[in-house]
């Protein structure tokens, strides 16, 4: 794995874009590598609850 595709995936938030990823990535492999990084994001980010009326919303 490129040194700038590791140092990218672990300075990423969750706000970065996929034109982002798709800059600095050239591979496959590469891609899955930064989405895999991707879920650290997912897990330490927190966690908003629905209003009532969104809620209603989507059943």
């Amino acid at each position: 794995m490129r040194k700038k595709v590791k140092e990218f995936a672990v300075a990423m938030t969750a706000e970065t874009t996929l034109d982002e990823i798709w800059s600095v990535c050239k591979t496959p492999e590469e891609i899955r590598y930064v989405l895999g990084q991707g879920e650290r994001l997912l897990e330490s980010a927190p966690r908003k609850k629905l209003s009532i009326s969104l809620r209603v919303r989507a059943l």
